[in-house]
């Protein structure tokens, strides 16, 4: 099997492939950034609150009101958006689609057992998997979604890395340094990477223990980083009123159900519906021959599966279920962006680590390059399908992402002309999946988007008409 998919790999024309493959899967989220605008829904209010109250008695505000989400709630307060940049906001989207690929081929690289070629070619696979079947793209780009959710998992896969540094060269200090710096800065995002954190760095630190029989010092520090950032989060006035806030949370039974009904759901969609088949067959053999020759980089694989599959399994449950059990809420897309991520995560892991604790010699098995070309054929028709990506090609095709630009630049103009208090401008005419996540649904919205502009409200028709989106649609309900 290795033979054949090392040769499809040595051949230009198979590593050209899969490169255009991946690059023209990724390229429309990029694309997609020209068009991209703030959301009615949190963008505009903190920007406004920023700007009002100045920067640090909002911090505090949020702090000690609504969240403990110390980093995150400071990125807010410094959104391009608040600075009138619409550019500097489209590029921070750009950059978290660009910050996944870097972060992905960073880890890679730094096991030493792959070429650059090699770790670029990883990376955006990855990646490409990654936004094929994400739940919600718009939340890519919705920048308080982003800071919240997405940043924390680009500085998770470099966090994951430099663990990687500190397991090969125990003693090297800029690792050490960073380690420390990069817990601080994910735990302070959202409570799931709290918790994902704080219970991967303990889970690290236990079987170190249990594996070497020896105490490791800086896995005890950083742990009780963890431990001190868990505190700062959850012991915060602001965390206490928004789990409280919500009626009918709380409720265990139905958090419970509600979690495990819908991850099943996602799970199954992601396994049929997402090219990760075919992805497996044809870079786990690959991966299987480079640990073959690479005795340390095997190391990083030989784990008991009953201590990682459990460890998966908590960190695929433990964000829905704290959703559902705050919330009374069953599923949010922004929640399962995270899910997905880590289930590619595990699944990759496993699929490499379990055949070695089982002593399955995948490298010896002989896959007919005819397969490995059908296996491709497949992960091609796979991506022309109904996917994320066709849905961001046709919504830049269109031309709905440039009616949507141009729809929101002339209501930004509007209200500015507008001699009132209270601004009327009209509905949007487009709503593109993949960027439109809100408009003008309440009167508080109405409110925020009023102050940004320096005006008391603005309204549009049929309002309180929910506008959202959900998944890769935008769905319209009462």
């Amino acid at each position: 099997m290795i033979r054949n998919i090392n040769k499809l790999y040595s051949l230009q024309l198979g590593r050209i492939f899969l490169l255009v493959l991946f690059v023209m899967s990724i390229l429309p989220f990029l694309w997609i950034t020209f068009y991209v605008h703030p959301s009615a829904d949190d963008d505009f209010m903190n920007c406004a609150y920023a700007d009002y109250f100045g920067r640090w008695e909002t911090y505090k505000f949020w702090y000690l009101n609504w969240q403990g989400r110390y980093f995150s709630t400071f990125l807010y307060q410094i959104s391009p958006w608040c600075y009138e940049s619409l550019w500097g906001y489209r590029i921070i989207g750009a950059a978290m689609v660009v910050g996944l690929v870097i972060a992905m081929m960073y880890l890679v690289h730094v096991t030493k057992s792959f070429r650059w070629q090699e770790s670029i070619l990883l990376g955006l696979g990855f990646t490409s998997v990654y936004l094929y079947q994400l739940p919600s793209v718009p939340h890519l780009y919705w920048l308080v979604g982003a800071f919240t959710f997405q940043l924390p998992l680009i500085l998770g896969l470099v966090l994951l890395a430099h663990l990687i540094v500190h397991f090969r060269l125990p003693k090297h200090r800029l690792s050490q340094a960073l380690i420390i710096f990069l817990v601080i800065l994910i735990c302070g995002t959202n409570e799931f990477m709290t918790l994902i954190t704080t219970g991967f760095i303990g889970f690290w630190m236990s079987y170190n223990y249990l594996t070497t029989r020896r105490v490791n010092q800086f896995s005890i520090l950083v742990f009780s980083v963890c431990i001190l950032a868990t505190l700062v989060v959850f012991l915060a006035p602001g965390t206490f009123n928004r789990a409280t806030y919500y009626s009918g949370n709380q409720n265990l039974i139905f958090s419970l159900q509600i979690t495990i009904i819908t991850l099943l759901k996602q799970i199954k969609i992601w396994l049929t519906d997402a090219p990760i088949l075919p992805i497996t067959l044809l870079y786990v053999p690959f991966i299987f021959f480079k640990i073959k020759k690479d005795e340390s980089l095997k190391k990083l694989f030989q784990t008991h599966p009953i201590w990682t599959v459990f460890l998966w399994g908590g960190v695929l449950a433990l964000p829905a279920f704290i959703y559902a059990y705050g919330r009374a809420d069953g599923y949010t897309p922004r929640i399962y962006n995270v899910i997905y991520f880590f289930f590619l995560m595990g699944w990759f892991y496993h699929v490499i680590s379990i055949p070695l604790f089982l002593r399955l010699n995948w490298h010896r098995i002989i896959l007919p390059t005819y397969v490995a070309v059908i296996v491709g054929l497949m992960l091609f028709f796979a991506y022309i399908q109904d996917s994320n990506v066709r849905y961001a090609y046709t919504d830049i095709l269109s031309g709905d992402a440039t009616t949507y630009d141009s729809a929101l630049l002339a209501r930004y103009n509007k209200i500015k002309a507008c001699q009132t208090d209270t601004c009327w401008v009209d509905t949007l005419p487009v709503y593109p999946r993949s960027i439109f996540y809100r408009d003008i649904l309440a009167d508080h919205l109405g409110e925020h988007y009023g102050r940004y502009f320096g005006k008391k409200h603005v309204k549009i028709p049929n309002y309180g008409f929910y506008v959202d989106s959900i998944g890769v649609g935008a769905r319209m309900y009462y």
